[in-house]
């Protein structure tokens, strides 16, 4: 009995479980119809949102595309607007640089004709003044009145410089006054002849009694004259100094007494130079007239070594005799070259002081005369300066024969010890061998 109902138990559960089974599947299968119905639903839902969207979306790009060629166009004739506002711009502030550079240029064009006419109003004022107007004068002249008698200025003096020959009175060194034609060159006069006196003709310069004759011409430069005269063509002495190259010339001074102007430190300076130049040409005949020093043995000093080489003395006593011999050869040849550099020291400084001497005595004549006198000074530097001019003149050459006599006398001694070495080792292997 159990069994059977048992069995009968569990065909119900199946059963049951069966129909609940189905009925899922039953559920499922609608549940899953619904959706499938709601799905398509949304989807065409979606579909027509989308295709508003996308409507919606190039409507739009339409309009921007609109508006973006308008603004563009806008933007474009801005740009040319400013551009064009721009170009302006440049072109007035050019116009404006250019007027205030006009301006300025005016400006510095009218400062400079001011600046020249005030430099010509002032060379009219001096030039007028050197003619003997007062400046009160000329300052109550009209321009044209000044420019009227500049212009006479100027005539008269071209009217001077132009060779115009005219009778004046001469004055003859030896005081006559003789009327003779004058040629008037500048500041300078040549006096010419008459046909009564031909001597007399020559330079001239003008004076407050005439024409003071400085300069006589000699016989060929008075026929020069006259050809200039007659002529308008010669060659003559001109003398634009007026007498100054003349009087140079004649103050030149012979030697004694160009020594005599420098004073008493002239002295030791000549006396300097006599000791040297005694000194040096003794030093060059003692070293220059003399043979040569070689291996034919002819030089002097040279042979006295070469007779102490080959006499009977032991080694020793020749080493030893052979070495103060040339100590003595060394000094005999330097002597007195001593005294010509020693001279070529001193003669600036005594040159120095004398010249300082002669400035001394100047600076007393100037407390003495004072400085209104320039010749008095000038002569007096020059006078100091002789000294010292003098004494460079006996130090450079005495310098020169210092070096060059030192330099031979130094050469010699070294041949000499190089012979004395050479010959004693040559002598000390001949006795070895003997």
């Amino acid at each position: 009995m159990t069994p059977v109902v048992k069995h009968s138990y569990s065909a119900c559960l199946f059963n049951a479980i069966s129909s609940l089974f189905i009925v899922a599947l039953v559920l499922l299968s609608s549940a899953q119809a619904s959706a499938s119905q709601s799905g398509e639903l949304n989807e065409e839902y979606l579909l027509k949102k989308i295709e508003q969207a996308k409507q919606r979306l190039e409507q739009t790009q339409e309009r921007i595309t609109e508006k973006r060629s308008k603004l563009a166009t806008q933007i474009t004739e801005l740009e040319q607007q400013v551009s064009h506002l721009r170009s302006k711009t440049a072109t007035a502030r050019r116009s404006k640089d250019e007027q205030t550079l006009s301006l300025q240029t005016l400006e510095q064009r009218l400062e400079q004709w001011q600046q020249q006419q005030d430099h010509q109003q002032n060379a009219i004022t001096r030039l007028l003044q050197q003619s003997g107007l007062s400046y009160q004068e000329i300052s109550d002249l009209s321009q044209s009145d000044k420019l009227n008698l500049l212009q006479q200025q100027v005539n008269k003096l071209f009217e001077a410089a132009e060779p115009n020959w005219h009778e004046s009175k001469a004055i003859m060194p030896d005081g006559r006054q003789l009327e003779r034609p004058v040629l008037a060159l500048g500041p300078v006069r040549l006096i010419a002849a008459d046909k009564t006196d031909k001597a007399v003709t020559g330079l001239g310069s003008a004076s407050e009694n005439g024409v003071e004759l400085e300069y006589a011409y000699s016989e060929s430069e008075s026929k020069e004259l006259q050809k200039l005269r007659h002529s308008g063509s010669a060659q003559i002495t001109f003398d634009p100094t007026l007498g100054k190259a003349q009087q140079n010339q004649s103050a030149d001074k012979t030697p004694w007494q160009y020594l005599n102007d420098g004073g008493l430190w002239i002295i030791p300076i000549v006396i300097a130079a006599l000791v040297s130049l005694i000194m040096a040409v003794t030093k060059a005949v003692q070293l220059y007239r003399v043979p040569a020093i070689d291996n034919r043995v002819r030089h002097p000093m040279q042979q006295k070594l070469k007779r102490i080489i080959e006499s009977h003395l032991e080694l020793d006593a020749k080493e030893d005799k052979l070495v103060a011999q040339i100590q003595w050869m060394r000094f005999k040849l330097h002597k007195g070259l001593t005294v010509v550099t020693v001279i070529a020291t001193i003669a600036p400084l005594l040159g120095l002081l004398g010249t300082v001497s002669g400035m001394i005595t100047t600076f007393n004549m100037m407390a003495t005369y004072g400085t209104s006198e320039p010749q008095v000074v000038s002569g007096g530097i020059g006078q100091a300066l002789i000294t010292t001019e003098l004494g460079l003149v006996v130090a450079i050459p005495s310098l020169i024969l210092s070096a060059v006599l030192t330099r031979k006398a130094k050469n010699d001694s070294e041949k000499l010890q190089q012979y004395a070495v050479e010959a004693l080792e040559q002598h000390k292997k001949q006795q070895a061998g003997a």
